[in-house]
């Protein structure tokens, strides 16, 4: 009984999901779009950290490299749409997460 509940045990642990698409929708096209880079000011100030704005809708970028986060940024973006929300400032809603995928000035 004991060798058997060690099996298990052993088995339940070794187990690992992989997380390297945690945000990937299936089937979603690569999107392309002029945008512009915003800072929102810093998280602890109630502020939204580096957001993306795209036809006047506003998106936390998974990673942005330093050399574009510039206020007030014109740029050429291709990005996915995730599934997570980030929660940040007063809004409650959050704001919707891009996966960055490729970007220029």
């Amino acid at each position: 009984m004991r060798f058997l509940l060690l099996v298990i045990a052993l088995s339940f642990f070794s187990c690992k999901k992989d997380y390297s698409c945690e945000d990937c929708n299936p089937g979603e096209v690569l999107r392309r779009a002029n945008a512009m880079i915003h800072w929102s000011g810093p998280l602890e100030a109630d502020g939204c950290d580096w957001v993306v704005e795209i036809d006047s809708v506003f998106y936390h970028p998974n990673q942005l490299d330093d050399s574009f986060k510039q206020n007030q940024l014109n740029v050429t973006i291709e990005y996915h749409l995730s599934n997570e929300i980030y929660r940040c400032g007063f809004t409650s809603a959050g704001l919707a997460v891009i996966i960055v995928d490729g970007i220029r000035k």
